[in-house]
């Protein structure tokens, strides 16, 4: 398998960003902006959430998104398959911050991952 690469990581981390609710704020690329009810947070690219990096960030992020059952059986059965693939017999909490992206891009079909 291969390992994605800088660039595929901070696009992954964006894709991430924007399927969580984060968009970009006007014509600025480094700018982002999230609402959450009447609450608007402005922020710079750099301050998203470090999603590739921090199993904390991506599992808190699996949780909000994937909120129903059917959802949470789906990427539950995609982690699973995900550390198979990597190493026989891994088990689920030796997988990366990085394989939880990937995991979760593929169950949200938002971003295709090169294997």
């Amino acid at each position: 398998m291969n390992t994605p690469t800088p660039t595929e990581q901070g696009e992954l981390r964006i894709a991430i960003a924007e399927e969580m609710g984060f968009e970009h704020d006007g014509p600025w690329a480094n700018y982002w902006i999230l609402k959450k009810g009447p609450v608007e947070i402005s922020i710079t690219t750099d301050m998203l959430p470090p999603y590739t990096t921090s199993i904390d960030a991506i599992q808190a992020a699996c949780l909000e998104r994937f909120e129903n059952k059917t959802d949470r059986d789906e990427i539950t059965y995609q982690i699973v398959m995900h550390g198979i693939q990597q190493v026989p017999l891994l088990e689920v909490w030796q997988l990366t911050a990085l394989d939880w992206c990937i995991v979760f891009a593929k169950t949200a079909k938002i971003w295709r991952y090169k294997e």
